[in-house]
C-alpha cells in the first residue's frame, strides 16, 4: 500500500494507493465500513531521526467482510 500525505489550507489529506490484490481489498473493506470518527491521531520523532505518524479511524460496529481478509 502506497500512502501519501498532502496538507491543504484547512485539512491533511492521505491518498492510499493498492500496489497488491490484497491491498485492493484492504482499501475496499476500509470504504465500505469506515466511519468519520478519528479516535486518535498523532506524530512523532524519534530519537535515532525517524518520524512516525498515525490515524486511527473508527470502524461500522456491524462491518461487513464481503471481500474476505487472506493471509
Amino acid at each position: 500500500m502506497r500512502i501519501t500525505m498532502t496538507e491543504h489550507d484547512g485539512c491533511f489529506s492521505f491518498e492510499m494507493a493498492a500496489e497488491t490484490m490484497a491491498d485492493a481489498a484492504l482499501l475496499t473493506r476500509y470504504a465500505t465500513n469506515v466511519t468519520d470518527n478519528v479516535r486518535n491521531a498523532g506524530a512523532y520523532a524519534n530519537k535515532d531521526g525517524t518520524f512516525n505518524g498515525h490515524c486511527v479511524l473508527a470502524k461500522r460496529r456491524k462491518a461487513s467482510s464481503d471481500i474476505v481478509r487472506r493471509k
